[in-house]
């Protein structure tokens, strides 16, 4: 509805299907890319698991999770740790 508001002029005509069309299809090459993208995640966090300790920063952690995925030749886009305190988690 903000489209047809904000744009009264424009013709905005709903294509049924084909978004998922272009949003499901995938080339094998985005296959292997998503793929391996998950193996780096699955490492990551592996990583962040095996340092984590009682006092250890989040920045640590992230240091540990972007390593590995640095070390792979992979991209790390957005790495995000948060936590609470323990004592009076959200």
């Amino acid at each position: 509805e903000t489209l047809y508001t904000e744009l009264p002029a424009a013709q905005i005509e709903l294509v049924a299907g084909l978004f998922h069309e272009l949003a499901y299809l995938k080339s094998s090459e985005e296959i292997e890319a998503i793929g391996r993208a998950g193996d780096l995640a699955v490492a990551a966090l592996q990583a962040m698991v095996e340092r984590a300790k009682p006092g250890l920063s989040e920045h640590k952690l992230t240091a540990a999770a972007t390593g590995v995925i640095l070390a792979a030749e992979g991209r790390p886009d957005f790495i995000r740790v948060g936590s609470t305190p323990g004592a009076a988690p959200a």
